[in-house]
C-alpha cells in the first residue's frame, strides 16, 4: 500500500520519506508526523469528512485546539490515576507537595 503522506524536510534537510497508513475502508488513519492535527483546515476537513461518512450533520464551525487546555486536561487524567501516597512514600516527598494548587508539581 502507498503511504498517504510524505515527509519533505527533516531538520531543514530536504528528504522524501513515505509516512502513514490508511485502512482499506478509509475509516482508520495513522501518521508519525508531529503536530499533524494542529493544522486547523486539515483537522476541519477530516472531521467534516468523518461526519459525512457517518451521516452526522456538519457543525457550523469547529473550535481550534488550545494546547495549554489540552495539556491541563491530560494532566488531570494522569493526576487522577496516580497513587500519591505510594509516590510520596517512594520518593520521600510529602503528599502535600505532590498535590499542587496549579498544574505544576512542587519540589521544595
Amino acid at each position: 500500500a502507498t503511504a498517504p503522506f510524505e515527509i519533505v524536510t527533516r531538520n531543514g534537510v530536504p528528504v522524501r520519506i513515505p509516512d502513514g497508513a490508511v485502512s482499506e475502508s478509509g475509516a482508520v488513519m495513522g501518521t508519525m508526523i508531529h503536530g499533524f492535527f494542529m493544522n486547523q483546515p486539515l483537522r476541519e476537513g477530516l472531521i467534516r469528512s468523518l461526519q459525512r461518512r457517518r451521516g452526522i450533520p456538519e457543525q457550523a464551525s469547529i473550535a481550534p485546539i488550545n494546547k495549554d487546555t489540552e495539556y491541563d486536561r491530560l494532566a488531570g487524567f494522569v493526576r487522577a490515576g496516580l497513587d500519591l501516597p505510594f509516590i510520596s512514600q517512594l520518593t520521600g516527598i510529602s503528599a502535600s507537595q505532590l498535590k499542587p494548587e496549579s498544574s505544576e508539581v512542587q519540589t521544595a
